[in-house]
């Protein structure tokens, strides 16, 4: 039950936000996954520092990645 509720809060918070932005077309956004940044660090920090247009250290962003502080590693989603 308890799933099932912050479920439904963060599909209604997605929606919010999804449609805030909609109404917003002047604001960039570069979509981030979490996935894709824990098997491609340097990639993930290289698309960062192309949308912000800004000289960045991406293989330091990208050695900041601590694939071992993933808490849910391995675990698969309660789906009940």
């Amino acid at each position: 039950a308890a799933n099932e509720a912050l479920r439904t809060a963060w599909q209604h918070a997605e929606a919010r936000v999804s449609a805030w932005l909609a109404a917003h077309s002047d604001i960039a956004v570069l979509p981030v996954a979490h996935a894709a940044v824990l098997a491609d660090p340097a990639g993930a920090a290289r698309s960062i520092a192309a949308f912000l247009e800004r000289p960045m250290d991406t293989g330091r962003m990208a050695n900041s990645v601590e694939r071992s502080l993933h808490r849910q590693r391995g675990m698969q989603p309660d789906r009940s």
